[in-house]
């Protein structure tokens, strides 16, 4: 007598009951963990761009700026990129020199100035709308993912000297720097 081999109804039914819990169980933390690797992931992409707009004043005697991205000019919305360039000099026309692309659309990024601007010995001046803010020392740029208040949100923290320093708990972009 042959026999068939395979699974019953319920046995397939019991399966997909099991696996569904699991599924409910883990989604949460998978959201989380996807949550805590994109902030990661964008706070070290501006601490990255933050030292190469310095290193490149420093290394080429020139001054450069880093702002939000808006077609090749300084916008508003830091959310939208961050650009690095050479401003305009000696009939030399704007240079980008390297670009950061935009951020995910549900996160939020809160910083109280519009541009950084190095100075060929590595110091940075905090501008708001094209002028310096000569009693700022520091300037926090906060990133949330999906929400202002959200566990997984971090900070970098960018000093007179160009230095920076990353937070990765307490951080709220609810606040303003």
């Amino acid at each position: 007598m042959s026999s068939i081999k395979g699974f019953t109804l319920v046995e397939l039914m019991v399966t997909i009951a099991v696996a569904s819990i699991l599924l409910v169980i883990g989604a949460p933390s998978l959201t989380s963990l996807y949550e805590t690797t994109r902030a990661d992931q964008s706070i070290r992409k501006v601490q990255t761009i933050i030292a190469y707009a310095r290193n490149q004043a420093i290394s080429y005697n020139q001054v450069i700026n880093l702002c939000p991205q808006a077609n090749n000019v300084c916008g508003n919305d830091w959310k939208a990129g961050i650009q690095v360039f050479r401003p305009a000099q000696g009939g030399q026309a704007l240079a980008q020199l390297r670009y950061i692309e935009a951020f995910n659309d549900s996160d939020l990024i809160k910083f109280g100035f519009n541009q950084l601007q190095f100075t060929p010995d590595g110091r940075v001046s905090f501008l708001a709308n094209g002028a310096a803010s000569a009693d700022t020392f520091s300037a926090t740029l906060s990133y949330c993912p999906s929400d202002k208040n959200n566990e997984h949100s971090q900070s970098i923290t960018i000093n007179s000297g160009g230095g920076t320093q990353i937070t990765k708990s307490g951080v709220n972009c609810n606040t303003s720097s």
